[in-house]
């Protein structure tokens, strides 16, 4: 069902209501794993594939392909690891200043709508 204009202007207008910027201030960010584990895991394991699959192309020992698999899985869990801490930092903090700035905002303007 297509929405009207009258319908959205009706919906902007209750969402920018004094309780309902309230309720979005308190609300907290949820953060889910599920895509961190799957992007994770499907890069990790391309990449270490390409790099095993490169070390018995080219003739290395098996010994040669095993460590240089295990340190590719290694470094790529590790970086991800840390590339998802940063982006989940960077979201939680972007949210805190959006949270002061609709604080300050509902405190100049407690009545507003």
């Amino acid at each position: 069902m297509k929405k009207t204009k009258d319908t959205l202007s009706k919906e902007l207008i209750e969402s920018h209501r004094y309780e309902n910027i309230k309720a979005r201030i308190r609300a907290r960010y949820k953060q889910s794993y599920i895509k961190d584990v799957l992007l994770g895991g499907i890069d990790g394991s391309v990449s270490t594939f390409a790099i095993v699959a490169g070390t018995i192309g080219g003739g290395f020992p098996s010994i040669v392909a095993l460590v240089l698999g295990a340190s590719s899985f290694i470094a790529d869990s590790l970086i991800m690891a840390i590339s998802n801490f940063q982006a989940t930092k960077s979201i939680g903090d972007q949210l805190e200043q959006v949270r002061k700035e609709q604080s300050l905002i509902s405190t100049i303007f407690p009545k507003a709508l």
